[in-house]
């Protein structure tokens, strides 16, 4: 699979791009740090392979429910995330599935993680019947 939030084009980019998202990732990881849930359940929709996701953040949880489309990322994910034996992931559409995830993990904390960026860039793709990420 390669699509514009997805597959080996789009990781490896999120891969080179590291650097300049440092900050970002660093800025994010201090919100969770603070004001996030920090135990517990937590539901990471649309995480990909946890790019801007911080491993000592993760470990505090007593059950990671990983849910993404992408075939890649559940690899990705645990080869960037390593160490995480509470990770349960789900091949799935997240929004497709909401109810039903929400059902199972009543008790979870749920993350969207850019999953709304994700949903904006395949709604592009659709109109344009481009796969392509733009520039």
């Amino acid at each position: 699979m390669s699509s514009i939030s997805g597959g080996p084009v789009w990781h490896w980019r999120a891969w080179r791009r590291a650097l300049p998202w440092q900050s970002t990732r660093d800025a994010i990881n201090g919100y969770h740090q603070a004001c996030g849930p920090k135990d517990g359940e937590l539901l990471l929709l649309g995480c990909s392979a946890g790019w801007m996701l911080k491993r000592s953040w993760l470990k505090g949880f007593s059950r990671l429910i990983a849910v993404d489309l992408d075939p890649l990322a559940k690899g990705l994910f645990r080869l960037r995330h390593r160490g995480l034996s509470q990770l349960l992931w789900k091949r799935a559409d997240a929004l497709e599935q909401l109810d039903t995830l929400l059902d199972t993990y009543p008790n979870a904390a749920i993350l969207f993680d850019n999953m709304l960026g994700q949903q904006a860039l395949i709604s592009l793709s659709i109109a344009t019947g481009s796969d392509q990420m733009p520039n």
